[in-house]
Formats: structure tokens, C-alpha cells, sequence
């Protein structure tokens, strides 16, 4: 243990695998929360809620350190503008996925495809070498995300029978999240590479999602009672489902490469379905708890490369 913490703080590509890691472990923590949260409460509404606080947040922080800092992320060509877009996508599919499918599933799917679409993203869009091992990752990460969506057709799933139409929605909504997913972490890479620091990316990524999320969240009335009386949890989702994990996120995805950034999250559902085995309600399934082991295995094994090679 003390040998791996000495190489934390010595080794930048360390470091960031480190924050990753937080990053899965809070996030998939929240994901069983809104999972709760979002049967009672609008999620666009709960959206707007849980970023109008974090945007707060972050805007206090980056503006403390200076005029500089705060207005890095707005210069010319830093990508900005593709941030919001892709951090509107994710979310906005995220929590309307959980509506129809387990979180477990939904987080499954979402980060599932995201390796595959950033090793193509690389090669075709960036012209970068594909390195064997994130290669072969990315095509299990894949393969094991279909399976997946296989069990929930046949309703072999923690929470039991998912009609078509639940799958459709909720498969379809994972599926796109997945594809921002991968385009959020692109973009938050390559802001960080060109000097524009965590605050000041945090502080401005969330301009589109807000208004979106709240003017939705008055169209479906979801400004309502159900909302008032869910406020305290979702000032707890703000802080260890909003802030905490994207903090730990954009720190790692600036020290490493993003498919390692993606392949590392992969391991997310296996956190999200030990968590569920908390819920008396839910009963464990051999085929998801195979499949999340065999995701986490990948995801061990894609970390275990010479992390050296990881740094862009």
C-alpha cells in the first residue's frame, strides 16, 4: 500500500487512474440515488436543481482565482460551446434512461460504448495509432454491453421483467449518453491540454444543460410538491453526485489519454450493482454479476499497461 501511494504521488498517469477511481465510486453511488430520486421526482427538474447548485459552486471557485483563470475556458477554439453540447447529452440521457431501466443497466450501457466510439474517434477523426491492449478492451467493453442489454430484453435483470417499449426508451437514451460520454471526455482533454485549468472548465460547462433542464422541467410540471419534498436528497446529489465525482473526473482525464479514461469508468457498473444488492427488493443475478465481472477484469487489465504510454 505504501509503495502504491509513493507511486500516486510520483507518477502523473498514477495519479490520474487514482481519480478515475474516485470518480467511479462516487458516481456510481449517486447513480443508485437519482435511480430512487427520479421515481418520484422530474428528472429534468432534479437536473436543474442539482447543476444550478454545482454551476454555483464552481463559478465561486474559478472566480476566487482571478480574472485570468476564470475566463481561460471562454478564449476562442478552447471548445467550450462542444463541452456544453456533449455535457447536455450525457446527463440529459442519463437521467432519463433510469427511468426505464435498472441503474446498473443503464450505467452498463452508457459507459459500455464509449471506449469502441473513442478508439474509432482517435484513428479516423485524429489519425492516431491504435494501441493492441486499449483495442482489444474497448471490443470486450462492447461486446460484454451487449450482452447486458440482451439480459434486460429477456427481463433477466435485479428488478425483473422491462417491457420493448422500457427498453427501446431506455436502451436508446443509454446508447446516445454513451456517445456524448465519449465526446465530453475528448473535449474536457483537450481544454486541460491547452493550459485551461479544472476550475475554469467546471465553472462553465453546464450554460446549455441548465435552461434546457429547467424550461423541460416546467413543460412537464415538474416544479411541483414531489420536487419540495425531495430537496434535501437532491442537495445531496449535488455535492457527492455532481461536484465531488467531476472534480475527480476532469482531474484524471487530464493526465490521462481518453479511451483509458473510458475504459477505467467501464467499471462503474460493477460498483452500481454491488450497491443495489443493498435494496431488500432486489435479487442478485448470476448473468449481470458475470458480466460486471468480466467488465471490471478488462478494465484491470487496460490499467495494468505500462501506464507510461498513457500520457498525451
Amino acid at each position: 500500500m505504501k509503495t502504491f501511494l509513493l507511486r500516486v504521488r510520483a507518477t502523473p498517469a498514477y495519479l490520474g487512474i487514482f481519480y478515475v477511481l474516485l470518480y467511479v465510486l462516487s458516481a456510481s453511488s449517486n447513480g443508485v440515488m437519482a435511480g430512487h430520486v427520479m421515481q418520484s421526482v422530474d428528472p429534468f427538474a432534479a437536473l436543474f436543481v442539482t447543476f444550478i447548485i454545482a454551476a454555483v459552486f464552481f463559478q465561486i471557485i474559478s472566480a476566487k482565482k482571478g480574472k485570468s483563470d476564470y475566463r481561460a475556458a471562454l478564449q476562442p477554439n478552447k471548445g467550450i460551446f462542444e463541452l456544453n453540447v456533449s455535457t447536455l447529452g450525457a446527463w440529459l440521457g442519463y437521467f432519463y434512461s433510469v427511468k426505464f431501466l435498472e441503474p446498473a443497466i443503464v450505467s452498463t450501457i452508457s459507459v459500455g460504448f464509449a471506449p469502441t466510439a473513442a478508439v474509432l474517434w482517435s484513428f479516423i477523426r485524429e489519425k492516431n495509432a491504435i494501441a493492441r491492449p486499449e483495442l482489444m478492451s474497448s471490443m470486450v467493453t462492447l461486446f460484454v454491453t451487449c450482452y447486458l442489454m440482451h439480459v434486460s430484453f429477456q427481463g433477466n435483470s435485479a428488478v425483473g421483467a422491462i417491457s420493448i417499449n422500457e427498453l427501446i426508451k431506455g436502451g436508446t437514451a443509454a446508447i446516445i449518453t454513451s456517445i456524448f460520454v465519449m465526446l465530453t471526455i475528448i473535449y474536457s482533454k483537450k481544454m486541460s491540454t491547452t493550459g485551461v485549468t479544472t476550475s475554469s472548465i467546471m465553472a462553465h460547462r453546464f450554460y446549455i444543460l441548465i435552461p434546457v433542464a429547467f424550461f423541460v422541467a416546467i413543460y412537464n410540471e415538474g416544479f411541483n410538491q414531489a420536487l419540495i419534498d425531495n430537496v434535501p436528497m437532491l442537495l445531496v446529489m449535488a455535492i457527492f453526485g455532481v461536484i465531488v465525482p467531476l472534480w475527480f473526473l476532469q482531474k484524471g482525464t487530464k493526465l490521462l489519454k481518453p479511451v483509458i479514461v473510458l475504459i477505467i469508468i467501464s467499471m462503474a457498473p460493477g460498483y452500481t450493482y454491488l450497491i443495489e444488492l443493498l435494496d431488500p427488493r432486489l435479487t442478485p443475478k448470476i448473468e449481470v454479476l458475470l458480466a460486471i465481472t468480466l467488465l471490471t477484469s478488462v478494465a484491470i487489465y487496460a490499467v495494468y499497461i505500462p501506464t507510461q504510454h498513457r500520457i498525451r
